[in-house]
């Protein structure tokens, strides 16, 4: 429980570093707006909460990946593929930051999900 608790707290913490310049999406790379920090920390508990209540319940991490990657493409095509990414690339940093010591965890389908994701919406890189 307390891994799941420093999860929420990273997940809201982790958009203090987002930069106000006017320009989301450019070429590939996202910048993570402070204007859109509000969505995409909302964003990202919800991707975590999905992923902490899947592995809870036993699910795979294919299948829990599965399940975070579907909600960041409906947040995509309803808040942006800016604010997607940004939440989606923080929940795995944090869940990579968090789970290092047990690394057979998640941390590699977590990486593919947000590959996949990335590649689909021609994202090639997370700016702050």
């Amino acid at each position: 429980m307390k891994l799941i608790g420093a999860l929420f707290l990273s997940v809201l913490a982790s958009c203090a570093t987002v930069k106000s310049e006017l320009v989301a999406f450019k070429d590939g790379a996202v910048t993570c707006l402070k204007s859109d920090e509000p969505a995409a920390k909302a964003l990202g508990l919800e991707l975590v909460t999905v992923a902490a209540a899947d592995l809870l319940s036993g699910k795979s991490p294919e299948d829990t990946f599965e399940d975070v990657t579907a909600l960041a493409e409906t947040g995509a095509k309803t808040q942006g593929i800016s604010v997607a990414a940004c939440a989606f690339d923080d929940v795995v940093a944090d869940l990579e930051r968090f789970l290092h010591p047990v690394p057979a965890l998640v941390p590699d389908e977590a990486q593919r999900a947000l590959a996949a994701f990335k590649a689909t919406h021609g994202v090639t890189s997370v700016l702050r």
